[in-house]
């Protein structure tokens, strides 16, 4: 069977979209060594705090262990703490 350029790409971009799914590490049990910065505000707190105070307690180190820069992505391990003081 052939498919059109039209096609192609958007069987293209299906495939990447379910690379991009959890559901192997799920199945698995495979557990992320980080994850989003975001990601881990949402599992963390029960109202997640602006992305602004996400990076300024980054930048005062109040996150430990201390999140890594990875490209343009802030990522923190996922059993992180939050500490006040």
């Amino acid at each position: 069977m052939m498919y059109s350029k039209e096609e192609q790409r958007r069987l293209a971009e299906l495939m990447l979209e379910l690379e991009r799914q959890p559901v192997a590490q799920a199945r698995t049990g495979i557990k992320p060594r980080f994850i989003t910065l975001q990601e881990w505000a949402a599992t963390t707190f029960s109202k997640v705090p602006h992305n602004n105070t996400l990076l300024r307690w980054v930048h005062e180190g109040r996150i430990h262990p201390q999140p890594e820069k990875i490209g343009r992505i802030w990522r923190v391990k996922p059993a992180a703490v939050y500490k006040a003081d």
